[in-house]
């Protein structure tokens, strides 16, 4: 499958341009259909999920230093969301927990967990 990119881009909203970032090292595959969430400072985006044309659906979660410019892979413990696309996420107001919700994954079609 072609088409899936995996550039990051930062739009300045008072000067009304893009630039294009690039980070260094390991980063998330090119994919579609993912979550992506900024914490409240503003500092770090968190990457969720989607569809890549390697894997298929995938579940992996990404941070993004915002500073560093830097993409590094979370491995979090006990149970996780099955791999998904299409689904929604949210980050709390302090920044510790984001919710996400529904999407479609490989094995039930839609879901509402």
């Amino acid at each position: 499958i072609s088409g899936f990119v995996s550039d990051l881009w930062r739009y300045d909203v008072a000067g009304g341009l893009w630039q294009q970032l690039s980070p260094t090292g390991p980063r998330p595959s090119a994919r579609w259909g993912h979550s992506a969430v900024m914490d409240s400072a503003g500092t770090s985006i968190l990457l969720f999920g989607g569809v890549d044309a390697i894997s298929g659906f995938v579940s992996d979660l990404w941070r993004y230093d915002v500073a560093g410019g830097l993409w590094q892979q979370l491995s979090p413990t006990g149970p996780r969301p099955s791999a998904r696309w299409g689904h929604s996420a949210v980050m709390d107001s302090a920044g510790t927990s984001i919710l996400l919700f529904g999407g479609v994954d490989a094995i039930s079609g839609f879901v509402s967990d």
